[in-house]
């Protein structure tokens, strides 16, 4: 258990199903790493591309979207953009020595996110971007919870 981020494609590609190939644990316990590491390289932070409509969010919790909620629109991302953070996150973090990083939540609470766990995740990223580059489609995120 715990929180995951996968992605979505727009138009969804036939047979093909991303959120099956990722498992994006990791990069939710280091999204606040790989935001201020997003601002020092000059890159959009992976958290940009999150998009959930205002149902989405109340769906997850199984509760109904209150009367007069305005509804979010979904948010699509181009898959070359999504390629561009992840390359980068991925050339700052293999600079990094040692098996795992100390992340602070923003909470205060350091946690240990798993340097290897990471990069297999960054790389799955990378690999559902570029398919759906190649199809014409375009990417958001979404949180599991």
């Amino acid at each position: 258990m715990g929180v995951a981020f996968y992605p979505v494609l727009n138009p969804a590609i036939v047979d093909y199903q991303p959120h099956l190939l990722v498992n994006g644990k990791a990069i939710a316990k280091a999204m606040p790493l790989l935001e201020s590491w997003a601002k020092e390289v000059g890159v959009r932070p992976l958290y940009d591309f999150y998009s959930e409509s205002t149902e989405e969010v109340f769906a997850k919790i199984g509760e109904p979207v209150p009367p007069g909620t305005k509804d979010e629109p979904i948010k699509w991302a181009e898959p070359d953009d999504g390629i561009k953070t992840v390359r980068a996150m991925l050339e700052r973090l293999r600079s990094e020595p040692g098996p795992a990083l100390s992340v602070t939540d923003e909470r205060g609470r350091e946690r240990s996110v798993s340097v290897e766990q990471l990069i297999r995740d960054l790389e799955a990223f990378e690999s559902v971007f570029r398919r759906a580059s190649d199809h014409g489609s375009k990417f958001r995120l979404r949180i599991d919870i």
